[in-house]
């Protein structure tokens, strides 16, 4: 039986599993790749129709060992689906302050039904990780295998004691193999991006990186601002206002009479621009559209490569004359946390949409036991 999964960004949410493991000796994100977003919402039944529903029955009593389904061949344990209702559960933003009201849906969906989809969605996400690093001949590496020795002993450190740390697993509904089991594939994960794409996105092309900026609306421009503020932050007499405007007047008709302006405009921008965030970006602003000034915004639109516009008037900043630049892989994306370069950002997008096609593939077969599987009884 095949569902209809889908991934959100993997750029807007971070790991459950690096968060439940962090200190852990657990995988680690040293080089930002993409991480397993197995949060309630990362995965979603676009047809949960397809999902069998919550019996109305009550449920067995299962074992940990209990056969759930298959995800394209590899069994599913009790233990584990029950983990990962309970963790939705939690995270799903409901109110169950009390007890839970089990009439409530979420996203349209019944919640027993909801928390069952999820579930089967997250698991899925970690079978595929192991299928496919198991068919690309992607494995664990050294240092992975030296991490994953210590695990236990690395989380019970971290809780202080091991009865800290075994109250834990017990009231997260997890078992130590089952963490360990996740851990192992959060390093596979990191190293099948690492295989398909390199640390960061260095397999990438410049013409797929640039490409997916063109078509995602990414922009790079650099401007030279006179700014309407003194540098206390008060804001300029209209004469001084008028000076500033006549004064970059002035520069524009350099840039115009130049026969090299891209050369004159770095040294003008060098010498005149108050842009305090010039130092820190010095090559120009690799931004997504929806983040700059409207009126920036629409100068740098209107241009084509290494165009100049005219005079800009940016409402609280000042005025500016500014310069459109082609994209640049590996210029970073202005305002990005992370600090991600224009080709990470290409290949991360890529490599989710493979997961999601891959996704699209998974053939999942459901026991017995699936068939008579209630939430409202153990949860």
């Amino acid at each position: 039986m095949k569902k209809n999964l889908r991934l959100i960004s993997v750029m807007t949410a971070l790991s459950l599993l690096f968060a439940i493991v962090s200190g852990c000796g657990a995988a680690k994100n040293p080089d930002n790749t993409p991480q397993i977003s197995v949060s309630p919402s990362a995965l979603v039944t676009e047809t949960p129709d397809q999902t069998p529903t919550a019996s109305p029955e009550p449920s067995p009593a299962f074992l940990s060992d209990t056969l759930m389904m298959t995800v394209s061949g590899m069994a599913v344990y009790w233990d584990e689906m029950k983990y990962w209702m309970f963790d939705i559960l939690q995270n799903s933003g409901l109110d169950m302050t009390e007890s839970i009201d089990w009439s409530q849906t979420v996203e349209g969906i019944p919640m027993p039904d909801y928390l069952i989809s999820e579930a089967v969605n997250a698991i899925s996400l970690f079978r595929l990780v192991e299928l496919k690093c198991s068919e690309l001949g992607v494995g664990l590496k050294d240092e992975d295998r030296a991490s994953m020795d210590t695990f236990r002993e690395d989380c019970i450190a971290q809780f202080q004691s091991e009865s800290e740390y075994e109250a834990y697993l017990d009231q997260s509904n997890l078992t130590q193999e089952l963490l360990e089991y996740m851990n192992m594939v959060a390093f596979l994960y990191n190293n099948l991006f690492v295989e398909m794409y390199g640390v960061y996105g260095e397999k990438l092309s410049n013409e797929d990186a640039v490409s997916f900026g063109n078509e995602n609306g990414f922009f790079r421009a650099k401007h030279i601002l006179i700014s309407d503020l003194d540098e206390e932050g008060n804001a300029l007499s209209e004469e001084n206002i008028a000076a500033n405007y006549d004064k970059l007047l002035g520069l524009l008709d350099q840039l115009n009479a130049s026969d090299n302006p891209a050369a004159l405009f770095d040294e003008l921008m060098n010498t005149y621009s108050e842009d305090p965030g010039l130092l820190a970006y010095p090559n120009g602003y690799q931004y997504v559209s929806g983040i700059m000034d409207p009126s920036f915004q629409s100068a740098v639109e209107s241009l084509s490569d290494y165009g100049i516009s005219d005079i800009v008037k940016m409402p609280t900043y000042g005025y500016t004359i500014i310069m459109r630049l082609p994209l640049n892989p590996n210029e970073p994306i202005f305002a990005d946390q992370n600090g991600s370069t224009l080709r990470y950002i290409a290949s991360a997008t890529r490599f989710q949409t493979q997961l999601d096609a891959w996704l699209q593939e998974m053939d999942i077969q459901y026991a017995p036991a699936f068939e008579q599987l209630n939430p409202e009884d153990w949860f």
